[in-house]
């Protein structure tokens, strides 16, 4: 079986329908260099086994066309697996981790967000969509952070692009 998180980004009703059905909801907050607020948005995170991703994919079709019955408008999905070796190299459409304060021999221009009402230290996250590059994002976040693969989303440069312009220098 295959661990999954599905998130799906939508808006603010997405709190209500996650509370009504028991799903965990996430409100991030992503920030920009001076840590002001760009953007403040409502994920899912689902973890879930499937035994093959396609079956991952009719799951997330489902939950979408009931939360959009309900009313929420969906801005984003997207479906990750913790790294796997032998299959995120070739399934991934990027790699990702998530870390917290000071990591040495990593730039700081990994954009930030926090969550809310936690407002918990800030969160910055490392991706990686060079294929080409995967091996070199591994080693050099092995140890440091869980890497995610992503193998499917709905948006993978679009819906991020604002906040990570932001970190560019």
């Amino acid at each position: 079986m295959l661990d999954t998180e599905i998130h799906i980004t939508g808006d603010e009703k997405l709190l209500d329908y996650c509370q009504r059905f028991n799903i965990k909801c996430l409100t991030i907050e992503n920030l920009g260099p001076g840590s002001q607020v760009l953007s403040r948005e409502y994920i899912t995170s689902i973890n879930k086994k499937f035994e093959f991703i396609m079956d991952a994919r009719y799951y997330l079709v489902g939950v979408c066309r009931d939360m959009e019955l309900y009313g929420i408008k969906v801005a984003r999905v997207k479906i990750e697996t913790p790294f796997y070796p032998e299959t995120s190299y070739a399934n991934a459409i990027y790699l990702e981790c998530h870390y917290s304060g000071f990591c040495v021999n990593h730039n700081f221009y990994h954009p930030q967000s926090r969550k809310i009402p936690d407002n918990q230290p800030y969160m910055k996250t490392a991706r990686c969509y060079d294929k080409s590059k995967f091996e070199e994002f591994v080693t050099a976040w092995k140890g440091v952070a869980d890497i995610e693969a992503c193998v499917f989303d709905s948006s993978p440069v679009l819906h991020d692009k604002k906040w990570f312009d932001a970190w560019v220098k």
